[in-house]
């Protein structure tokens, strides 16, 4: 059973699709296992037994679905040193930064511009 028919409100949250959505882990053939809500379940019930804050547990699991949404960015080519975000990718920029907590500029910025450290200074090239 999938995250988002066992718990639709945790899988809205997350901004989670179908597992087959994801280039991460439609790239293998056990998309299903067996037993995957229980599993579910024992994890949460070890976070709550562990003591572990809420906001905690919500940080955990979306920095996790964040970075399945990393794995679907697809970058257009510029001129062949640059690069820009497709439509889809503005649409997951806005889901990254929803997850992360992060201004979506900023963000886009991070995701865009390569960074060099060059005798302890820091380059940023396109």
């Amino acid at each position: 059973m999938s995250l988002i028919a066992y718990n639709n409100e945790l899988a809205i949250h997350l901004h989670l699709r179908d597992a087959k959505f994801y280039n991460y882990l439609n790239q293998s053939d056990c998309i299903k296992i067996e037993g995957d809500s229980r599993r579910l379940d024992s994890l949460r019930l070890a976070f709550n037994v562990l003591q572990v804050p809420t906001n905690m547990c919500n940080g955990i699991f979306q920095t996790l679905s964040a970075i399945l949404w990393l794995g679907n960015l697809c970058f257009e080519d510029v001129d062949g040193e640059r690069c820009q975000l497709t439509k889809e990718d503005e649409g997951i920029i806005d889901i990254l930064s929803s997850l992360l907590g992060l201004e979506r500029e900023n963000l886009k910025q991070v995701v865009l511009l390569r960074q060099i450290n060059v005798r302890e200074t820091l380059q940023k090239s396109p």
